[in-house]
């Protein structure tokens, strides 16, 4: 099979709890529960590194979703932003569309095989193998209730896909001009960005905000992009320091300067931190002291730094 024209990026907002749902548990806490996000996942500042580098590493296909006990919540929050506020939260451009239906095939391939206890596809029998999925293909959501019917998305495949899995969806689709655009998303859970603002841009144009994008990023991003290989996926990760749990930020920042209300003593309950992980917060405080002032300054972190470097030294041991 030749390899995809279009990739799709995933995110994913930090898990550590775990808890049953339905008939049986959406999964079990791995064995060493210490530096996981997930049951597949690491914190990325565990070990103390921060480096300004792609970060890809190779994936393996069973991993690519992590469905867990936040499952229901967040696709009722999910709904209820497609729902109301579906201009903001799914772009797509036309010529997007053969990708789009590629991205929902590979996933129903995926939930098949992978979540059979949790999802019901019935295949319609009109299409031959490889000629994508029959309109009359069924998928019964048997954690939620939901029933879907692929047809009825046929103008917009990825928007089906992204109501069956917690992840935001980005298909990028190359431009002829070596680069690739964001041509088609599905984008509830972005943290302080939007999709109207990146949809139908190019990568660098997507990272102009980041620090060095531009000078150590944008040619291997792009060398990687024009590079990649159908069944040969890889992910990355990310970090940043937020006050609240929520999925969703907005483009909600610290105040500027030093935040007098966020001290030391009260850190633990203000941002979203490792209080319970003293491992993971020597590591933490490690890749603080490694992130640049330019990148201090785009992850907001200046107005809490040294707060947050007093109360990870002191839950740290």
């Amino acid at each position: 099979m030749p390899a995809p024209e279009d990739s799709t990026i995933l995110r994913r907002a930090n898990k550590v709890v775990f808890a049953p749902m339905i008939n049986q548990p959406i999964k079990e806490p791995p064995a060493e529960n210490a530096g996981m996000l997930g049951k597949y996942m690491r914190y990325p500042f565990a070990d103390g590194n921060c480096s300004f580098a792609l970060g890809l590493v190779p994936m393996a296909e069973e991993t690519w979703l992590d469905i867990d006990e936040h499952y229901v919540a967040e696709m009722r929050e999910k709904a209820r932003r497609l729902r109301e506020e579906y201009g903001k939260v799914f772009r797509a451009l036309p010529e997007s569309l053969p990708g789009q239906a590629e991205v929902l095939e590979t996933l129903l391939d995926h939930l098949a095989a992978n979540y059979p206890n949790f999802f019901r596809i019935t295949r319609g029998a009109s299409v031959r193998p490889g000629d994508g999925i029959d309109p009359d293909t069924r998928i019964d959501n048997l954690i939620n209730g939901e029933s879907w019917r692929a047809g009825d998305f046929s103008a917009a495949p990825l928007d089906l896909a992204g109501r069956l899995i917690q992840e935001d969806l980005c298909l990028m689709s190359p431009d002829g001009k070596g680069t690739y655009v964001l041509s088609a998303g599905s984008v509830c859970f972005p943290l302080r960005w939007e999709l109207t603002e990146k949809f139908g841009l190019a990568m660098a144009a997507i990272h102009g905000a980041v620090p060095g994008y531009d000078e150590k990023l944008a040619a291997p991003s792009d060398r990687y992009m024009v590079g990649l290989k159908a069944y040969k996926p890889s992910w990355r990760s990310n970090w940043s320091i937020v006050d609240a749990p929520d999925l969703y930020l907005k483009q909600r920042r610290f105040a500027q300067g030093h935040n007098a209300e966020i001290t030391a003593e009260n850190t633990g309950r203000k941002l979203w931190t490792l209080g319970n992980l003293p491992a993971v917060a020597r590591g933490l405080a490690q890749a603080l002291d490694k992130v640049s002032p330019e990148m201090r300054g785009y992850k907001n972190q200046l107005p809490i730094r040294d707060a947050l470097l007093a109360y990870l030294g002191r839950i740290s041991g």
